[in-house]
């Protein structure tokens, strides 16, 4: 029996319409990490590629948290230690668009008690600008149940011995596997050689870094926070050769730090730091770069970092999805100006496109805490 032309478009039309259309738009780790006493979030904005997210409904089913608007947020408390599913739905008028799921794992407080742990921290400026993410860090592990924790860098604030980094404005992995920068009188550490570089063999040397900062110890944790710069100036015209040649960076600088540090778990920052309003591009960058190129750049950089360690076989590589956890509406830089030139009328617009309040900085930092001390229930 010959079935008519018009049911076999409406039954493929079915299908479209029930299968989620834009789940490729979609991102969310398989597991997000909390710990009791300290808040855990999804930003749904971050998660989800869009022009205007206003135009979608999101929801959570989870039996922990709550729903709001533009997140999810879920504070544990020291009972509420295991593991719960999580479902994030995205809307539109004709249904779900896109769908993910992923364990929330709550970890003791306590993990890791009574050890030594070591922590290198490299990046740009989301660890250098005013040191907050690496102070914040540090005072996490101040709190009672923690290891000692020793930061291991050549830069950190002044008033510091403790907190240390090796976090570099402008810094991206292709100074970082080079020779690094010359130094300039008066600009500051961001204009400096590369700490990691041998300038004799013109190579990377982990070995003789850690000789020089850790008593030859490699570190028990080593968290890359790059990309941000690496991908700015990227557009639709060049992303994917770019990717191409980032990834081969990336493999490079992460061999070197395997090869010297063995036993070290090393995790990979899925950067998102970004203002939600284009006046903070137009204001930092005049028309070098918008808002929704660099919000694509870095949707296909977190893609592309989650592929590259899941293909390197190396079972202490992670991709740290920090993306997740920023307010970029509420945790930003804003200024007062005049409304346009013919209005004086004061009005507050956003003032720094990739560099959030500290407030920012210690959202993503709770990230990476909670991270590391899920990685200690798993080693002794």
């Amino acid at each position: 029996m010959k079935i008519p032309a018009f049911l076999i478009i409406a039954f493929f039309s079915f299908l479209l319409s029930a299968a989620p259309r834009l789940q490729n738009k979609l991102q969310l780790p398989g597991v997000i990490y909390a710990v009791p006493g300290i808040e855990c979030n999804i930003y749904f904005e971050n998660t989800f590629l869009t022009i205007n997210p206003a135009n979608f409904a999101f929801e959570v089913k989870c039996a922990k948290g709550r729903c709001d608007e533009k997140r999810w947020r879920f504070t544990p408390k020291t009972t509420e230690t295991g593991s719960y599913d999580l479902t994030l739905r995205v809307f539109d008028d004709e249904g779900i668009v896109a769908e993910r799921t992923a364990k929330v794992v709550v970890v003791p407080a306590d993990s890791g008690k009574g050890r030594e742990l070591s922590l290198l921290l490299v990046g740009s400026s989301n660890i250098a600008h005013q040191h907050a993410f690496p102070r914040h860090i540090y005072s996490l592990f101040q709190t009672p149940g923690n290891p000692a924790l020793k930061m291991i860098g050549e830069n950190g604030p002044a008033d510091s011995k403790a907190v240390r980094h090796e976090g570099y404005g402008g810094w991206t992995y292709k100074l970082f596997t080079s020779a690094g920068r010359k130094r300039v009188k008066g600009r500051g550490s961001n204009h400096r050689e590369n700490p990691f570089w041998n300038f004799k063999t013109a190579s990377l040397d982990f070995p003789a870094y850690f000789k020089k900062n850790n008593s030859g110890k490699s570190p028990d944790f080593i968290i890359v926070s790059l990309g941000g710069n690496d991908t700015f100036i990227w557009d639709d015209t060049n992303i994917d050769k770019a990717l191409a040649e980032l990834r081969d960076r990336i493999r490079i600088f992460v061999s070197a730090l395997r090869k010297a540090a063995p036993d070290a778990v090393i995790g990979l920052n899925q950067m998102e730091y970004c203002s939600k309003s284009q006046d903070a591009f137009g204001k930092n960058y005049g028309t070098l770069q918008t808002r929704w190129q660099t919000r694509k750049n870095l949707f296909k950089y977190r893609n592309m970092l989650e592929e590259f360690v899941k293909s390197s076989g190396d079972k202490k590589l992670f991709a740290i999805p920090i993306y997740i956890a920023i307010d970029n509406e509420n945790n930003v830089v804003r200024q007062k100006e005049s409304a346009n030139a013919r209005n004086k009328t004061k009005v507050l617009r956003d003032a720094n496109g990739l560099h959030p309040l500290p407030a920012g900085y210690q959202q993503t930092a709770d990230l990476v805490y909670a991270w590391i001390k899920y990685q200690l229930t798993q080693s002794k």
